[in-house]
């Protein structure tokens, strides 16, 4: 958390590393430094979702193999849509980190919805050092949200949807930041 205390005429410029994508929660107020912080540590920060379009025109659908070659697309800010989106072509599996861009000890839930399709799609997850992989759910229907999953930083992300049945496939990717107490606490109380 930093606080930085501006005046009439100032400006503020923020400087980004990796490419400008980041998180970053502003929060503007007339409180004193003192007043501001003791604000916020009363008031934990609300956890942010993120929400991504990726565009894939063309003959084929989705494919997350080979699992040797990562798909890092890289996306735009829409904000007519208020998501990111890509029109890059590419096949294999999505970096989680390039998704939830947070902390690296904090993963994020994960839900996918595929449109363009007339047969069920895929979510797999792959193993970033091992690349081994596994379905998460085989029968996701056309335009119907995926079940939640969770992926840590390290994992990848593996979409897979046949071909298009006219000429574009749609996939949208929503995720939130977890917590790390939060997924252990919520295995823990369900006895997983």
């Amino acid at each position: 958390m930093v606080h930085v205390p501006i005046y009439p005429g100032d400006r503020l410029a923020i400087y980004t590393q990796d490419g400008g994508r980041v998180c970053i929660q502003m929060v503007v107020t007339e409180l004193a430094e003192s007043e501001h912080v003791s604000l916020a540590l009363r008031t934990p920060p609300v956890p942010q979702w993120r929400r991504f379009r990726l565009i894939r025109s063309g003959s084929g659908g989705f494919n997350h193999l080979p699992l040797v070659n990562n798909y890092s697309p890289p996306f735009a800010w829409s904000p007519g849509l208020s998501m990111l989106v890509t029109d890059t072509l590419g096949d294999g599996p999505i970096p989680a980190r390039d998704l939830c861009m947070y902390p690296t000890f904090q993963g994020c839930y994960v839900s996918v919805r595929y449109a363009g399709i007339n047969a069920d799609a895929q979510l797999h997850i792959v193993d970033g050092h091992l690349r081994d992989s596994a379905a998460l759910q085989t029968d996701i229907k056309p335009m119907r949200w995926s079940k939640v999953f969770f992926v840590s930083h390290d994992d990848l992300l593996g979409l897979w949807s046949p071909a298009p049945v006219v000429d574009t496939v749609v996939c949208d990717i929503e995720l939130v930041r977890v917590q790390p107490g939060d997924r252990l606490r919520g295995r823990y109380a369900n006895d997983l």
